[in-house]
């Protein structure tokens, strides 16, 4: 279907689809016109129902409240009590009478009816429809009055039912007990239908029917009238649409059809122009095509200049790519990934490398070559560098990583990337220097350049460690210690001397320790002291050993001996405290150290 489309003529295809338009418009218009009249033809039905009903409900009431009474009160004095004449006694036998001479006159197809259950006369008895209303209104169960289209015998009928009479105190004489009753009733009507009933009760229902069939039929013929005028219209419409499209679009839509065909199979009319229609827009396209036409004929004429100015633009592009692709500083190696088996990578081979290959890797020739021949133990020794490739070469996700190359001895920055699915392209960087100079760095971020312990930030980065593992049951103490007449030294032979006692006292520290524990210099002459694993009596002997060993220690500086010794805070590492408090009560402790004579341990 949408090949048949897109192969039709486009005046075929726009005649259709007008066409098809203006049909389903006047089907619309037709169907939309025949819909509105049958649906007029029902509000006027619904109409006259209402005049009918009124009038005959009117009728019932005029029997019932004045003309029955006035006949009873005058024929009184001489009517027996047993006499009964349904002339003027039954209103509603007078209108069943009147509704035959109305069908004798008029004979429309109107039907008129009271209906009821249990009628005295068959000719009032409610069918099934009816009765279902009678017993819903009796049971108060739907509005008074109900109306709806129905079939009957074929023909369509709008039928209304309404609420009719309920049985008043002057209905009671005759429908109230039989024994009641006039005897000429009884003897006429029988003693077994309609009688027991009471004041206030539904007596009967107004049963009307009006056919539609005539004006059904007229809003039949009235829409095949319109179809025809509509058809004679769209008729001429379509002629005209027809006779305008092939004047001013399909017929200069050919031409520039036919003038494309010759250029395009025959070189000789490269260059030809068209006259300009009528109508802006295929004004437009046909100066297009000749600025197009006259364009072609140019390039073609000129065309082996055109392909020696383009070849000599390859080659200078090549030239500047070959150039930049050789002297760039970093490395480009694009290769092939090989995959196992089980389709994990297993090598990949060295499809071009550049000079900054070369002289990053220091190999050659390794175009062609598996990177497991080029670099023996490379994959033992880096497997995560084929993970990295062969996830690249396979999902075409770029990525960018560092990685120590054992085996050339370098750290190296890599981007990779995928040019097609199990290829790569990997462009690298020496960056061992670099590394090197981070790491020192990082080393002097944390360590003393003096003593080449750690510093006080080394102490809070191991304290937070240690303070999380005491939170686990881990045990540990903390020393906080100050040299003791420090300030003689570099008061009495310089700072230089002072440097060379803060080196002694470094070594003196790690000598009298385990392997275990750490030392850090916090500034001046502070000292700090982690313990691990050891706390109470067993961290108290650790620090009277230190505070031992420098007491022992002969200070002898240019000729002179100074009397040095430690003050010492010990204090207990077991979760409760936050490093900023644990490092305060150390500090504390030592303090109350010197204030208690000084060359003494005090634990918090």
């Amino acid at each position: 279907m949408a090949g048949w489309i897109r192969n039709a003529r486009l005046g075929m295809f726009l005649n259709l689809c007008i066409g098809g338009f203006f049909i389903l418009a006047a089907v619309v218009v037709v169907v939309s016109v025949n819909y509105n009249m049958r649906e007029q033809a029902l509000v006027e039905a619904q109409s006259k129902a209402r005049i009918i009903l009124d009038r005959n409900l009117a009728t019932h009431t005029y029997f019932s409240r004045i003309m029955k009474p006035s006949i009873f009160a005058w024929s009184e004095p001489f009517r027996s009590k047993d006499y009964f004449d349904h002339t003027w006694m039954s209103s509603t036998y007078a209108l069943r009478e009147i509704e035959k001479f109305f069908k004798a006159l008029n004979p429309s197809g109107y039907s008129f009816k009271d209906s009821a259950v249990d009628a005295r006369s068959p000719e009032n008895e409610a069918d099934e429809y009816e009765k279902v209303f009678f017993e819903n209104i009796k049971a108060g169960r739907q509005p008074e009055t109900e109306s709806k289209v129905r079939n009957i015998g074929g023909k369509p009928y709008l039928v209304v039912l309404r609420k009719g009479e309920v049985m008043e105190a002057s209905c009671l004489r005759c429908h109230s007990r039989p024994e009641n009753a006039p005897k000429g009733l009884t003897d006429y009507y029988g003693s077994e239908r309609s009688f027991n009933r009471r004041e206030g009760e539904l007596a009967s229902i107004v049963s009307l029917r009006i056919p539609l069939a005539e004006a059904y039929a007229a809003a039949n013929m009235f829409s095949l009238k319109l179809s025809a005028i509509l058809l004679v219209v769209l008729l001429c419409l379509f002629g005209i649409q027809f006779w305008l499209y092939r004047r001013y679009l399909l017929a200069p839509l050919e031409i520039i059809r036919e003038k494309a065909n010759k250029i395009a199979t025959q070189e000789g009319h490269l260059g030809e122009e068209l006259p300009q229609p009528f109508g802006r827009e295929i004004g437009e396209l046909t100066a297009t095509f000749n600025e197009m036409s006259v364009k072609l004929r140019h390039d073609r004429d000129h065309l082996e200049e055109l392909v020696q100015k383009r070849t000599e633009s390859l080659r200078e592009s090549e030239k500047r790519y070959h150039s930049l692709f050789e002297n760039m500083l970093e490395g480009f190696a694009y290769c092939r990934m090989i995959y196992d088996d089980n389709g994990r990578p297993a090598d990949f081979i060295y499809l071009d490398v550049n000079s900054g290959f070369e002289r990053l890797t220091g190999l050659t020739d390794v175009t062609g070559k598996k990177v497991t021949e080029a670099i023996p133990g490379v994959k033992e020794l880096t497997p995560e560098l084929f993970e990295i490739y062969g996830r690249v070469a396979l999902t075409g996700n770029p990525e960018k990583f560092e990685i120590d190359f054992k085996p050339l001895g370098k750290q190296l920055s890599i981007s990779v990337y995928s040019p097609e699915k199990g290829y790569f392209v990997a462009v690298f960087d020496d960056v061992t220097e670099r590394k090197l100079y981070e790491d020192k760095l990082k080393h002097f971020a944390v360590h003393d350049q003096l003593t080449g312990l750690l510093n006080r930030r080394g102490l809070e980065e191991n304290l937070s460690r240690t303070i999380a593992k005491a939170k686990r049951g881990g045990v540990s103490s903390l020393l906080y210690t100050d040299l003791d007449n420090f300030k003689d030294v570099n008061d009495t032979i310089g700072h230089s001397a002072g440097d060379e006692v803060l080196m002694i006292l470094a070594d003196l520290l790690k000598a009298a320790l385990r392997t275990e524990d750490i030392v850090f210099r916090l500034g001046g002459d502070e000292f700090a002291v982690l313990l691990d694993g050891i706390d109470g009596g067993d961290a108290l002997l650790a620090a009277e050993r230190l505070r031992a060993a420098v007491e022992a220690h002969r200070f002898e500086l240019e000729g002179r001996v100074f009397p040095l010794s430690l003050s010492i805070g010990l204090v207990k590492i077991d979760g409760t405290l936050a490093l900023g408090e644990l490092l305060s009560q150390a500090d504390t402790a030592m303090y109350r150290a010197k204030a208690q004579g000084k060359n003494r341990v005090v634990a918090t």
